[in-house]
């Protein structure tokens, strides 16, 4: 990982916050699938490194890491806030200078009272040491709300619910996981979340289908 998720600074292409990470996607504010272009951007300053530190759920990385990747359309840099807003392309300049503006308000506050769904304040570390950086980051899918149905061996059913041959499915592709038996979402994406899911069910998928041959 590169270090682009973790508690700091989220903006879209218009230059304004949207969300807080930290949430269940039914309770963040609107998705990044549902902002301008399906992307965001981390926002961030040369105390990266100390900042993420502090926080959990932090994939940390480097600032040397982050400085190979400057140019490959993944990481934005710039020795002021506008030049590092004017090097994205599409980016509401002057909407995002003032959103950082506001919120290094907050962060001096030591309150969120901005998102209707806040930072926690050990997120809130002000962006105000050059050179300044943007990370992209694009949405995912994670779930579906009624995936395919399967056996216990995952193998998945037709609607008379006879077996498909050859045909498995696992995680939340599979019914009763994310589906018609469970309500909400995978908390996160570690062993512990949907990543872990993945892995068991992806298992049993593999295992059954190599026992059926």
């Amino acid at each position: 990982s590169m270090g682009f998720t973790g508690p700091l600074l989220r903006i879209n292409y218009n230059g304004e916050r949207f969300m807080n990470e930290d949430t269940c996607a039914a309770d963040a504010e609107y998705p990044i699938e549902l902002q301008p272009k399906h992307k965001c951007f981390m926002i961030t300053d040369s105390h990266f490194e100390e900042n993420a530190a502090k926080c959990v759920n932090t994939f940390a990385a480097t600032l040397a890491e982050w400085d190979e990747r400057v140019g490959d359309g993944t990481i934005f840099k710039g020795q002021t806030l506008r030049e590092l807003f004017e090097s994205i392309d599409g980016m509401d300049v002057d909407a995002a200078l003032a959103t950082v503006e506001r919120y290094n308000e907050l962060c001096e506050k030591g309150v969120d009272d901005e998102m209707s769904t806040p930072y926690d304040p050990s997120w809130l570390h002000p962006v105000v040491k050059p050179p300044f950086y943007g990370a992209i980051i694009g949405s995912q899918m994670a779930k579906t709300m009624c995936g395919l149905r399967t056996d216990e061996h995952l193998q998945v059913m037709r609607e008379d619910g006879s077996l498909i041959e050859g045909l498995y499915a696992n995680a939340t592709t599979a019914g009763g996981l994310s589906g018609e038996a469970n309500y909400g979402c995978f908390w996160n994406s570690t062993v512990f979340g949907g990543v872990g899911t993945s892995w068991i069910t992806g298992w049993i998928a593999a295992k059954s289908l190599l026992d059926a041959q």
